[in-house]
């Protein structure tokens, strides 16, 4: 990461995490950085942390690129990845 300008924002497991709260606490970090569209906001862990990283993303800029990176296991070899992608880091998705 030498010569790039990033941040964290670390957030506790568990759907109560899910908040306002914390989507601004990511909007503030992106705010601090000056994030514009050729930034990324990178999630790593499991499904509260991309749906807040998606929306927050999304909330900030049109076009920022998003990567989830999750953490937890799926239930079955078979899941729907990219519906449940899709549907959880819309303006509607939580």
């Amino acid at each position: 990461l030498d010569g790039l300008r990033w941040s964290s924002v670390l957030l506790e497991d568990g759907e109560a995490h899910k908040s306002f709260a914390n989507v601004g606490r990511a909007l503030e970090a992106l705010a601090a950085l000056g994030a514009t569209r050729d930034a990324c906001v990178i999630a790593l862990g499991g499904g509260v942390v991309g749906d807040l990283a998606g929306y927050s993303a999304a909330c900030w800029m049109r076009g920022i690129d998003f990567v989830q990176m999750p953490t937890t296991q799926p239930p079955s070899a078979i899941t729907q990845a990219p519906v449940s992608v899709a549907a959880s880091t819309s303006a509607c998705g939580w």
